[in-house]
């Protein structure tokens, strides 16, 4: 039995795949080595649940914070402890 989500979860989970393959595309193409990235929580884990081994690997670290009002030197600073 497949358990229903409402139409925004679906949508939500459909960026979220759509985010992590922009992702796994710049792996494959060399643009990125590693990365990290920050969303509120259920996001981040609907990120999560979307990456392949591959992907895992190269997520340097992760913020469950929503930032996407943050200016870049906020946002630089939100992930400065990680970055030490």
């Amino acid at each position: 039995m497949t358990e229903k989500v409402s139409p925004r979860e679906a949508e939500d989970q459909r960026f979220a795949r759509e985010v992590i393959d922009q992702v796994r595309q710049a792996l494959n193409t060399n643009q990125v080595r590693q990365f990290y990235m920050a969303a509120p929580p259920h996001f981040l884990g609907l990120l999560r649940g979307a990456m392949d081994d591959r992907v895992s690997k190269a997520l340097a670290g992760d913020l469950d914070k929503n930032l996407s009002k943050a200016t870049a030197e906020e946002a630089l600073a939100a992930f400065k402890p990680r970055l030490s």
